[in-house]
């Protein structure tokens, strides 16, 4: 206890000297003129005293520091006590008092500093007011004398802020102190905690163990009782037995519950220290919960027990009701057996509820700790010195990194000493059997690797792929031996087993060589040719190998003051500092960036999409960068190491995303051409099916990049960021009344997206193969265009459900809609219905030949839903509503089928026969090959006219085969012909006129 008594010394001696420094001295203008010098002498004897008191409280805090490492190295061994126990949480609470009274201290000098400084500001104001002022002689001496006392005041002020300037030096060197002090007295709570609560549980356990194998065998002479019991009369015996049997069961099941109980008591006690102490993690809360769900697991077993022990005896009082004798008895004793395992289960039951509502309570107070703490952490700057002694020792504390490093390394080498003295000598053979294995097989991976590059090389063609791995195993080869060694240290690793921080202290200092040597190789076997690097890529290269080699050294730096026990602001610093340098490298990186894709635009044949990625993955690094240093050197240490470890995933997860994204490419090229080579429905599965998987597997891809992001981040588990992603997602808009979460509105957006998409897919699969025998090409068009919009629909009802929108309340945005409609949207509400109805109606279809009013003539291209394309004779598209087509006549020359008949007059002279003429004009339809013969042509005397008889010509053609304005210039040229060799002629206007007289 004498541990004890020195800290109890120490704390009481700390809070006299706190006391001190809390009081405040009186103003020196209230003092009489004889007390200036008393105060001014006791001020500095204050002074002296708190540097001797300063003294003696750091060197017992280095005497109990030693004290403590001494007795931690059997601290295992010790037994602790709950008396001791409590007189360490006591140290620790005075420790604590004391570095808060300290800071009660630090406040209070530092307000007297602040009013007296503005103070001795107040009367220098005054003296320079009184300097400036003009009196008259006979004022002028009492100016002097006001000055004189001014003066003389504002030194006295000087010198007492002097002093207590050296007070709160003083007085921050022994806060110092007694935080250290602190650290060290809840490092050894905790440390005491922790032994004294595992050797509770070993004692709880043997306890149990104990208890188990006294039921344990009592279950066995139970047993041999039942198994040598005859089965003639004795059922009623054999239900004792079994319900003995069934009673010590349940014991030994109470017991193994008792300890985890008592296990789950303790983790309560752990729990609640760690909320006091605020250094909860995510890991604890997962503890938490599993408890719980363990407990609420056990709760549903005991009820179902204890329901079955209730179903037993109702069974067993059924059977007992006529029983008497022996045999009653029997049944009594047990019955009161399976009542008594009922009142056990039913206490255990009782007990449970509050202990899950203790849990749950912890657990909820715990959650929002965490993400208190997480939100502290995240936002917690760099503390900057803001006085001379701060600067100090801070130098100081960095001097003494290099101590504490070699120290460390000391410590490393001698544990590696100790372990391997430590391994048996016949452990030594196979572990030296096991390195001629390990280094015989990279020396024939070697030799295989070199008569592999001899073959890949001799290809005639290289592709990307197979450049890519040559290159990948040339990088192998290079650091084959490299491998070989850090396998073996591995190796030694894993056999010796060190402790933690000697192995984390040699991969730092021995794996970062390699980590250095793979990059600097690779480079060089990118940008080498025949074992030379050209003069045009030697800069690059020279680049390349600065950051490189300078970025390890940093980041070994880095991650060895993160291992070494040095104090966090020196490691805060380290942090600025390694960021400082990385914001140093951005713009070599970019350097090296646009040389890189330069020589890769020039010697590499890569496709756009390699090409891509290696620009996306190039840009990152360096964005990243800026980031993180900017938030390094603005002081959010904590923040920027978060950022880019999250930045550092998200590249990790798009480059793996971009790279499958080119790969799920290549292999459905590859599909499509097996497809089109061995498959006879090669058509449907590359324009149709292949594309579906395509799709279908691009967005399983991207879902999946996104649950790695998360899961890689530790997010999906991380109650504080689940929170910020649910307040994010749950985030609300009100449009029209109804209201809108942003995860409603991104799904029911990737929703709508994939069912536009699909009925796009859908319309070509249907048209193509689905109504594949339908003859008529417009209705085929009609029909998949139908279905279309079907699919759409239910698309749109499902993405509005999925936004949360109710669709019986729908009918206000209906009614708003109709009232939209009805203003400003009529004609296209109309064209929409239009277009509905003419896919039902079916008045035209693709293909056929309209006139519509008299205006537009020519081929239906296109039937949409607002409105139709024709294509002229001219052709011109003209885009028709559909509600003109609704509301006025058009002409379809094609509605029933492609025959046209066309009309036309010819006119022969009164000289020339028309019998002839009639026969002619027969002749000459026949020998027209557009002109069908059924229905046969008809010619038809129609008038006599005043200078010529008119004939009518009717003839049919079909416009799949034909076109009316050829048929009618091979009729007329044919006619002419005809007429002229048979000598008719065509008339042409007469007119006699008659003279009466000439004058």
């Amino acid at each position: 206890m004498l541990f004890f008594k020195n800290i109890f010394l120490i704390l009481s001696l700390w809070i006299i000297c706190t006391l001190g420094f809390a009081e405040s001295p009186p103003p020196a203008s209230t003092l009489p003129p004889h007390s200036i010098e008393q105060l001014l002498e006791e001020r500095k004897r204050a002074v002296q005293l708190e540097q001797e008191a300063l003294q003696v409280t750091t060197q017992q805090f280095n005497e109990q520091e030693s004290l403590w490492a001494t007795v931690k190295v059997t601290i295992e061994t010790t037994v602790i006590t709950e008396k001791y126990l409590q007189e360490a949480d006591l140290a620790q609470q005075e420790a604590k008092l004391a570095w808060e009274k300290r800071n009660i201290a630090i406040q209070n000098l530092s307000d007297t500093l602040k009013k007296k400084e503005l103070e001795q500001q107040t009367q220098q104001t005054k003296l320079d007011s009184l300097n400036q002022q003009v009196v008259d002689t006979e004022l002028r001496v009492i100016k002097n004398q006001q000055i004189s006392e001014l003066t003389d005041d504002i030194q006295l002020q000087a010198q007492i802020i002097d002093l207590i300037k050296q007070q709160l030096d003083i007085a921050q060197k022994h806060l110092e102190v007694a935080e250290q002090f602190s650290k060290l007295m809840t490092q050894r709570f905790s440390v005491l905690m922790d032994v004294y609560n595992q050797q509770s549980r070993q004692q709880l356990s043997v306890q149990i163990e104990q208890q188990q194998q006294y039921y344990v065998t009592k279950s066995e002479e139970l047993q041999k009782q039942l198994d040598t019991l005859q089965d003639e009369g004795k059922s009623w015996q054999r239900e004792l037995l079994n319900g003995q049997l069934q009673d010590v069961d349940e014991q030994t099941q109470k017991v193994a519950r008792t300890l985890r109980l008592e296990q789950i008591a303790v983790l309560l006690n752990h729990w609640s220290e760690l909320n006091q102490q605020k250094s909860l993690n995510i890991n604890d809360l997962s503890d938490i919960e599993t408890v719980y769900t363990e407990l609420s697991n056990m709760q549903t077993l005991l009820k179902n027990k204890h329901l079955v022990i209730q179903q037993q005896q109702a069974l067993l009082q059924k059977r007992g009701e006529a029983l008497a004798g022996k045999d009653q008895q029997l049944y009594q004793q047990t019955l009161s057996t399976l009542q008594t395992i009922e009142t056990r289960l039913q206490s255990e039951i009782m007990a449970l509820p509050p202990l899950l509502t203790q849990i749950k309570q912890v657990y909820e107070h715990s959650e929002t700790l965490y993400k208190q703490i997480v939100k502290e952490t995240l936002l917690k700057r760099r503390i900057i010195p803001s006085t001379m002694t701060g600067w100090e020792k801070l130098g100081n504390d960095f001097a003494d990194v290099p101590i504490i490093f070699w120290k460390q390394l000391k410590l490393t080498l001698l544990n590696f000493k100790h372990t391997a003295e430590s391994i048996p000598e016949n452990r030594w053979s196979m572990i030296s059997i096991g390195i001629l294995a390990w280094l015989l097989f990279f020396i024939g991976l070697r030799r295989y690797l070199t008569h592999l590059f001899q073959q890949l090389e001799s290809m005639a063609e290289h592709s990307f792929a197979i450049d890519t791995f040559l290159t990948l195993l040339r990088l192998l080869n290079k650091n084959a031996y490299s491998i070989a060694f850090s396998g073996l240290f591995t190796l030694f690793i894993w056999i010796a087993q060190p402790n933690l921080t000697s192995t984390l202290f040699a991969f730092i200092l021995i794996f970062p060589w390699l980590v250095v040597k793979i990059p600097l190789n690779l480079a060089w076997l990118l940008l080498a040719e025949k074992e030379v690097i050209p003069p045009e890529n030697q800069r690059l290269y020279r680049n390349l190998r600065w950051v490189i080699m300078v970025t390890g050294l940093f980041v070994v730096i880095t991650a060895l003051a993160h291992l070494i026990d040095i104090d966090s602001g020196i490691t805060a610093w380290i942090d600025t500092l390694f960021m400082l340098f990385l914001s140093l490298t951005v713009i070599p990186i970019m350097m090296i960036r646009r040389q890189t894709l330069h020589f890769l635009e020039e010697k590499a044949a890569l496709k756009n999409h390699w090409l891509f990625v290696i620009r996306f993955i190039s840009l990152l690094i360096p964005l990243t960068i800026i980031t993180v240093s900017l938030l390094g050197l603005v002081g959010y240490i904590n923040l920027g190491w978060y950022v880019a470890a999250s930045l550092s995933v998200l590249g990790l997860v798009l480059t793996g995303w971009l790279i499958l994204q080119g790969g799920l490419e290549d292999i459905i090229y590859l599909w499509k051409n097996y497809a089109l080579k061995y498959s006879q429905n090669g058509l449907l599965w590359t324009q149709d099916i292949i594309p579906l998987f395509h799709r279908l597997l691009g967005i399983a891809l991207a879902i999946s990049t996104v649950t790695s992001f998360f899961w890689l981040n530790g997010w999906l588990n991380d109650v504080a960021m689940e929170d910020g992603i649910q307040r994010l997602a749950n985030y609300t808009l009100n449009i029209f009344g109804i209201t809108f979460t942003l995860k409603n509105l991104l799904l029911a957006g990737v929703t709508l997206w994939f069912v536009f998409w699909f009925g796009g897919w859908i319309r070509r699969v249907t048209y193509r193969w689905i109504y594949v025998n339908i003859i008529d090409l417009g209705v085929r068009n009609s029909l998949s265009v139908f279905t279309q919009y079907v699919v759409l629909i239910v698309g749109l009802l499902l993405g509005l459900q999925v936004m949360g929108i109710d669709l019986t309340t729908f009918a206000v945005f209906a009614g708003a809609l109709g009232v939209g409609v009805g203003l400003g949207l009529q004609n296209i509400a109309n064209n929409f219905f239009s277009g509905i109805l003419l896919l039902i109606e079916r008045p035209l279809r693709t293909g056929d030949i309209v006139n519509i009013g008299d205006n537009y003539e020519g081929t239906v291209t296109k039937l949409g839903i607002r409105s139709i394309t024709i294509k002229t004779w001219n052709k011109q598209d003209v885009i028709v509503p559909n509600s003109q087509l609704i509301s006025s006549a058009f002409i379809n020359w094609t509605h029933s089928d492609h025959l046209l008949r066309i009309t036309l007059y010819i006119g022969v002279s009164y000289d020339d026969n028309p019998h002839q003429a009639k026969e002619i004009i027969l002749s000459t339809l026949s020998n027209i090959p557009n002109i069908l013969a059924d229905p046969a042509p008809i010619v038809t005397l129609w008038e006599f006219s005043d200078y010529f008889v008119n004939f009518r010509i009717d003839y049919h053609i079909n416009l799949q085969t034909g076109s009316s304005f050829t048929t009618r210039d091979l009729l007329l040229f044919a006619l002419w012909d005809n007429f002229k060799a048979a000598g008719i002629t065509f008339p042409y206007p007469q007119q006699d006129i008659h003279v009466k007289e000439l004058t």
